[in-house]
């Protein structure tokens, strides 16, 4: 094939994967809104827009502009009540949208019922759930995890504190029922569908 040809072909090409990102990223709302230097890596910041809030959804590249990994910071109550400690944890996946991992800063680790510390077997459970996309989670909604007289029995605590005890609680880390669930309705909901559609509008290449 002539080279010239070839080279015009590749422009092209390159052309309709940057015109299909811009075109997904304006229809559904999604807009770049910075780009931070972290040693090697750039860290591209973007803004995705829901039809009921907005995130910050970060893109890791390397030296070369490869994609390299994604991550979303969560600072948020897992619950409406004043029993749930605040989370600060980061999720990361892979360029597919698969969920890779879990991270929180020292001295804001997360906490189950009376304010206990998860263990590291707890974040290894949790570790596990967030990696399971076919969780029995998926069938639930918020406020089917509350159970006051199942809560009370299980614990053997006052009903009106703790996490809630449902059928998936053999999926979930004991007394973080709720941590749990919001946790991986994050992991696999939106942010992995938003990932997976750059990739194919960006035809698998980093731009």
């Amino acid at each position: 094939m002539n080279i010239q040809l070839y080279k015009r072909i590749k422009i092209i090409a390159i052309g309709v994967r940057i015109a299909g990102l811009i075109l997904l990223l304006c229809c559904m709302g999604f807009t770049f809104t910075g780009r931070d230097e972290s040693g090697n890596d750039t860290i591209v910041d973007i803004e995705v827009k829901t039809d009921s809030s907005s995130y910050v959804l970060s893109r890791v590249l390397d030296s070369a502009g490869q994609t390299r990994y994604f991550y979303r910071d969560i600072d948020q109550f897992p619950c409406e009540d004043s029993v749930c400690e605040r989370m600060h944890v980061r999720l990361y996946w892979d360029t597919q949208g698969k969920y890779l991992k879990l991270s929180t800063e020292e001295g804001t680790g997360l906490t189950k019922l009376n304010h206990k510390p998860f263990t590291p077997r707890d974040y290894q459970k949790l570790n596990e759930l967030l990696g399971n996309p076919k969780s029995y989670l998926r069938y639930y909604k918020f406020e089917n995890l509350t159970n006051k007289a199942a809560e009370k029995h299980y614990y053997s605590v006052d009903a009106v504190s703790g996490s809630t005890v449902t059928e998936v609680s053999y999926e979930t880390v004991r007394g973080a029922v709720k941590t749990c669930f919001v946790l991986w309705k994050i992991a696999n909901g939106d942010t992995p569908v938003f990932i997976r559609k750059m990739d194919l509008a960006t035809g698998n290449q980093n731009l």
